[in-house]
């Protein structure tokens, strides 16, 4: 990719005011988002919601990450997609937590191998939905960093810590002590600070 097409270079220019920059830019991430809208919406369960629905939140935080965007942060990209992810996440779990479908049968099977019921996936807590997808997001940011070295476990620890589980509940989930957790988090966020973004 050439200098004039990297991102960090057509922030410089759009905030310098350099209108080709900004339609360059804003074409970009616009289309992502109309991408990451319909991935999304094709890979989980959305009633009452649309593909566009969560493009609109991803268009809406180009802005947003603009506005806090700096070059210590690393990749703009990564930035933007995961304030976008979070606020996607929010507009999931609201929506599901009022949405109650009155026109289809609870015995409907809507999954390819026909197995899964409309019972089954609206019994699920909101919260529930949510720490999956967040837990998502942060499987893929990890396996996306080849650099990255962390163990099963520490992976495991890593992900359900930052995801709001206590060192208590992972402990009693992997059958382990507390003092061991702890030092598998400390361990796991070491060597992702050295790493990666995360601190």
């Amino acid at each position: 990719m050439e200098r004039k097409h990297k991102d960090q270079y057509l922030i410089y220019l759009l905030k310098c005011g350099n209108k080709e920059a900004q339609k360059i830019f804003f074409d970009r991430y616009i289309y992502l988002a109309k991408v990451i809208g319909g991935d999304f919406y094709r890979s989980n369960y959305l009633p009452g919601m649309t593909a566009d629905d969560i493009s609109a939140i991803y268009i809406a935080n180009i802005h947003v990450a603009l506005k806090f965007y700096n070059e210590k942060i690393g990749s703009f990209k990564a930035f933007w997609k995961q304030i976008s992810f979070h606020e996607s996440m929010k507009f999931v779990s609201e929506n599901m937590r009022h949405f109650r479908p009155g026109n289809i049968s609870l015995n409907q099977v809507i999954d390819e191998d026909g197995e899964t019921t409309v019972e089954e996936i609206i019994g699920f807590n909101d919260d529930d939905i949510s720490i999956k997808l967040a837990i998502d997001d942060i499987v893929y940011q990890i396996e996306e960093n080849e650099n990255s070295s962390l163990t099963c476990e520490e992976r495991d620890v890593f992900i359900h810590y930052s995801m709001g589980f206590s060192y208590q509940e992972i402990a009693e989930k992997r059958k382990s002590d507390i003092k061991h957790i702890r030092y598998i988090y400390a361990r796991a966020k070491k060597k992702l600070a050295e790493t990666t973004n995360f601190k």
